[in-house]
């Protein structure tokens, strides 16, 4: 992988980081004011599991910004970054877990606007 690929991955991942971040704060800005009310939301266990899902997708999105961080910083002068096999595993990993848990939370988006996991 060329040093600009890497570059323009992280850039995404901050990209896709700030995203999150409007879209928490639009989602609880919509428990507060809109539609059915924190009453509602408060009730729901879908709603529960989302909000335990976010800090671990979160956590796992933070570690692979980091360890790629850390493989750009070692690497600036050279025109590829060498990742080992094991290394690429982690990041392939890390990056699959953020996948499972945001279909996980989409799917419980889905279940919590159906009606389903009310207390």
């Amino acid at each position: 992988m060329s040093v600009a690929d890497a570059s323009r991955f992280r850039r995404a991942g901050k990209a896709v980081a700030i995203c999150a971040i409007f879209l928490m704060l639009f989602g609880l800005a919509r428990v507060i004011w809109l539609e059915k009310g924190a009453a509602y939301y408060l009730a729901n266990g879908f709603f529960w599991l989302k909000m335990a899902l976010i800090p671990v997708a979160v956590i796992l999105a933070v570690a692979t910004q980091r360890r790629f961080g850390l493989l750009l910083t070692a690497k600036q002068d050279k025109d590829l970054i060498e990742l080992s096999v094991n290394r690429l595993l982690m990041l392939k990993r890390l990056v699959h877990w953020q996948l499972i848990l945001i279909g996980l939370m989409v799917i419980s988006a889905v279940w919590m606007a159906r009606g389903l996991g009310m207390f």
